[in-house]
């Protein structure tokens, strides 16, 4: 379908091809003659017979990112962007059901629904870069965001890019392997540009999204909804805010704050349930070392306890990237609970008492039946009970007016003495 579509062009020496910043509606293929690659008017690579070039914008739907002018006499091979987006697309279909799979393994999309999933999957496409070749150069506007299926990739620092195309004099800051994404840190930027030059060290598949598929798929600020998801899908595995219904949950989450940490900063301790949304915190928990990367999360023994936090989470910093970290206090939860009509007074015993409540509720055979809303009724009439070794709870042959579940500690059961 592409070959059928492409025109021949012709270009004398210093004519522009594509110019960086324009819409780009044609793909090309050098036949003869050289031509050379600027970004931002400097030279950063040369195209010869064989080579294409043109098509991050088509891919992308999004302008030129670099210009390319003839340095002798040449003749290129165009195909419309209708052609292409069809061979595309054609390809995406047949490839679909994998790509699917392999957006299940990344951490950043966990959050999304099976539906967002799948046109997510439907929008995507496979890129291959070999040992030595750049997916992206410092400088360049962010178009896309890149997952690694398979190879290495190095982000570099500083180097520069000869006549040729090939880069040298960086230095490594990171090693991306299968499973690992490029460019989310640039999702909540407005005409974002690259500010490392990535090159792949040794064969390479990437699946590629661009930013409008995207935003399309999930709305204009791509990052806040990303890591909502990321909060809302670790909410839903709490042992404690997964016994909420999901919309009880996305209210208590609006108390959630997201803060950023430069790396090396100390994280705040005293939060009841935290996740870590970008970048990577180590520090403490429960006395053994720990580290969090993205999407992994931690609920503080103390959230559950009428006394304030336990802090069991200690010296937590910031990794070597930084850290953006969702936490949630225990003030927060009793604020969203009395919101929701859970709490009559927003007090720190009040949320300890309900979440209490509500997971030795889920754990009685008798009310496992009872749907999220049946459960938060039931549990307000519900009264948290102390007694002390020895002391009798029910008596037999009294008339029973009361229904107990035991939350901590043993009791003894006789019959007839």
């Amino acid at each position: 379908a592409i070959l059928s579509a492409m025109e021949f062009f012709e270009f004398l020496p210093g004519e522009a091809v594509v110019e960086q910043g324009t819409t780009g509606n044609t793909f090309f293929i050098a036949q003869t003659g050289s031509l050379q690659v600027s970004v931002n008017g400097n030279v950063c690579n040369t195209v010869s017979e064989g080579q294409a070039f043109g098509s991050l914008a088509l891919l992308y739907n999004c302008p030129r990112t670099a210009t390319v002018k003839a340095l002798t006499r040449c003749g290129v091979w165009g195909a419309n962007g209708a052609a292409v987006h069809a061979a595309l697309r054609e390809n995406a279909h047949t490839h679909q059901q994998d790509y699917r799979q392999f957006l299940d393994s990344i951490r950043l999309f966990d959050g999304l629904t099976d539906s967002q999933k799948e046109k997510a999957a439907e929008s995507a496409f496979k890129e291959v870069f070999e040992t030595g070749a750049r997916l992206v150069t410092a400088g360049e506007d962010f178009a896309a965001i890149y997952f690694v299926k398979k190879g290495q990739l190095r982000v570099m620092r500083g180097g520069k890019v000869m006549a040729d195309g090939t880069f040298v004099d960086g230095q490594v800051l990171a090693t991306l392997g299968p499973g690992t994404s490029l460019g989310e840190a640039l999702l909540s930027g407005v005409n974002a540009r690259w500010e490392n030059t990535v090159v792949a060290s040794s064969s390479s598949e990437v699946l590629c999204i661009s930013v409008p598929e995207l935003k399309s798929l999930l709305g204009e600020d791509l990052g806040r909804v990303l890591e909502n998801g990321l909060v809302l899908k670790a909410m839903q595995e709490s042992a404690v805010l997964s016994q909420f219904s999901s919309g009880q949950r996305s209210e208590i989450s609006k108390w959630i704050t997201v803060r950023t940490y430069a790396v090396g900063a100390k994280v705040e301790d005293h939060a009841g349930f935290l996740v870590v949304v970008k970048g990577q915190i180590k520090g403490k928990w429960q006395g053994e070392s720990k580290t969090l990367e993205q999407g992994d999360w931690l609920e503080d023994g103390g959230l559950l306890e009428r006394s304030e936090l336990r802090s069991d989470l200690q010296d937590m910093m910031a990794g070597p990237e930084g850290a953006r970290v969702a936490s949630l206090s225990k003030g927060g939860l009793s604020t969203a609970l009395e919101k929701l009509g859970l709490a009559a007074v927003a007090s720190g015993e009040e949320v300890s008492d309900l979440a209490k409540k509500m997971l030795m509720v889920r754990k009685v055979r008798i009310f496992q039946h009872l749907s999220r809303e049946q459960v938060s009724k039931l549990v307000r009439s519900f009264v948290l009970q102390h007694h002390r070794k020895g002391a009798q709870v029910i008596k037999q042959g009294e008339v029973g007016s009361s229904f107990f579940v035991i939350v901590s500690g043993e009791v003894n059961v006789t019959i007839d003495g």
